[in-house]
C-alpha cells in the first residue's frame, strides 16, 4: 500500500502544536550527515504522506523522527505506514529490534507505538528531558 523512498530531508508539514514533538527540519538535515543515519519519504500512490528517520546501532534501529503530513493525519496512515515500514526494514536490514521515544504527554504517538507492539522500557523525567523509551522486539 505504501512505498518508501530514501530521503535526505523532511518535506512534510505538521500542525504547529506538533512541532516540538520532532526535530526541526534544519536539525534533521544536519543529523542526516551522520554515520548510520537514514530516512525515508513515505508515499501513498503518488502523494507524499510521511517521513521517517532512523539511526542504526548494531542490530537495532532507533526511530528518531516520524511524522505524517498534517493533511493526512487522523486517517490511520501513521499506524499503517509505520507497520509496513517496520516490515520493509526488517526484511531489508535484517533487523529484529526497533526502539523509539516519545515526549511525555504525546498520547497519539504512545497509542500508535503500543498498537504496533512497542513496549515501554524507561521513563525519563528530568529537567531537560521528559520522554518515554519504547522497544519492539520481532
Amino acid at each position: 500500500m505504501f512505498s518508501f523512498v530514501p530521503s535526505k530531508e523532511m518535506k512534510v508539514s505538521v500542525f504547529k502544536n506538533q512541532e516540538k514533538q520532532i526535530m526541526s527540519k534544519e536539525k534533521i538535515a544536519q543529523k542526516m550527515c551522520g554515520d548510520n543515519v537514514f530516512a525515508y519519504d513515505i508515499f501513498l500512490k503518488d502523494e507524499l504522506v510521511g517521513f521517517a528517520m532512523f539511526r542504526k546501532n548494531k542490530n537495532n534501529l532507533f526511530l528518531w523522527n516520524y511524522a505524517i503530513d498534517q493533511k493526512f493525519q487522523n486517517k490511520k496512515y501513521g499506524q499503517t505506514a509505520l507497520k509496513e515500514l517496520i516490515l520493509f526494514l526488517q526484511n531489508k536490514e535484517k533487523i529484529k529490534n526497533f526502539t523509539t521515544t516519545y515526549k511525555i504527554g504525546n498520547n497519539k504517538a504512545k497509542k500508535v507505538y503500543e498498537k504496533l507492539g512497542f513496549k515501554e522500557t524507561e521513563i525519563i523525567d528530568e529537567e531537560n528531558i521528559k520522554e518515554v523509551n519504547m522497544e519492539l522486539k520481532l
